[in-house]
């Protein structure tokens, strides 16, 4: 729900949540979902959390509403929970309206991950406080300016490969031939470059999962790429292509 610099750090949890409003929510009803912590104050959900997920004119209820009316904050004390610092947003299906001032934030051993109701009573305890400021990212971490990007992989052309098919006997297993991947969503500089072929040791390929390798419910074949990680940089040979990472 947000795009640009913040597009690797997106989810599919904000989709299912304004879906399923959209699909099974009536109006004035209301839904409880469990979301990542940072829905509450991150960039990336900044227009999720706006309640507002669009539609169209027709029908009796043109556009998909949401207005959070309480939140829960379970983040780090909170253990053992879930992999990834949560919280419980609840929202009732009405035109949008401002977030709540507070949120209810609980902190607290558990005795196991699936804890009962009553388990959880007895070991969370629960204080009222400012619903998360949003993040502004200003300042940040010392290293910041030694980085340029975080988990993404670009440009294709250079890193993205199909093996070529040699028509000889005996193709070179330690080092395939391969060649550029080339797509129609290819944008210029790259777009108007020569593919690169070349053989790559294949201790260097590797298998990479992408957004068009994801299905519902099940992935697909991933693409094949050329990373070249640290630790293979202190060896005398590596190719002339792909990433550092």
């Amino acid at each position: 729900m947000a795009g640009g610099n913040v597009a690797t750090q997106q989810d599919l949890s904000a989709y299912f949540f304004a879906r399923s409003v959209e699909l099974y929510l009536r109006n004035g009803g209301v839904i409880a979902f469990v979301m990542p912590y940072s829905v509450l104050s991150r960039k990336q959900f900044a227009g999720f959390r706006r309640g507002s997920f669009g539609g169209n004119a027709r029908g009796p209820n043109p556009f998909t509403w949401v207005r959070f009316i309480e939140g829960w904050a379970m983040g780090e004390e909170v253990q053992p929970l879930f992999p990834v610092p949560s919280c419980v947003l609840i929202g009732k299906r009405t035109e949008p309206g401002r977030l709540p001032a507070t949120v209810m934030r609980a902190s607290g051993q558990l005795i196991h991950r699936d804890a009962s109701p009553l388990e959880a009573n007895e070991r969370l305890s629960w204080v009222e406080e400012n619903w998360p400021q949003e993040a502004t990212f200003s300042g940040g971490s010392p290293y910041r300016a030694k980085f340029k990007d975080g988990a993404t992989i670009y440009p294709r052309i250079l890193c993205l490969v199909t093996k070529v098919p040699t028509g000889a006997l005996g193709e070179n297993r330690e080092a395939p031939l391969v060649e550029s991947r080339r797509s129609t969503q290819d944008k210029e500089p790259w777009k108007s470059l020569r593919p690169i072929r070349q053989s790559v040791e294949s201790s260097f390929l590797r298998s990479l999962y992408l957004g068009e390798s994801i299905a519902p419910f099940r992935a697909l074949s991933p693409s094949l790429a050329v990373i070249l990680s640290l630790h293979q940089t202190r060896g005398d040979s590596f190719p002339g292509m792909g990433p550092t990472v």
